[in-house]
């Protein structure tokens, strides 16, 4: 399983779901619109369908740091990772070449 960023972000708000809100909620933010971010620049159906996946996991991030649920948050952050991984593989290809 590649690690992504977005990973990280999520892994970090569940290891300080118990800091103030600043700190987890901003990162969380940042993951719930960064799928609309994504949207902005290319609007082919396939891309729209895979970035509003990355928002509404975002958005559930965002819902889990805001209960300070950092259950719900190490849960978010696999399902997260394999949408990024399944994407860049779909529109990214050489950041995850095939095997020969």
């Amino acid at each position: 399983m590649a690690t992504s960023i977005a990973y990280r972000v999520l892994h970090f708000a569940a290891r300080n779901a118990h800091l103030s809100p600043p700190s987890y909620l901003r990162n969380a933010m940042t993951l719930a619109e960064a799928g609309n971010l994504l949207i902005i620049r290319n609007r082919a159906p396939a891309w729209v369908n895979e970035a509003k996946k990355f928002t509404d996991v975002g958005s559930a991030g965002y819902q889990a740091a805001q209960a300070k649920n950092a259950k719900t948050l190490t849960v978010l952050a696999g399902p997260l990772d394999a949408f990024c991984t399944a994407c860049h593989k779909q529109f990214r290809p050489s950041v995850f070449p095939p095997v020969k």
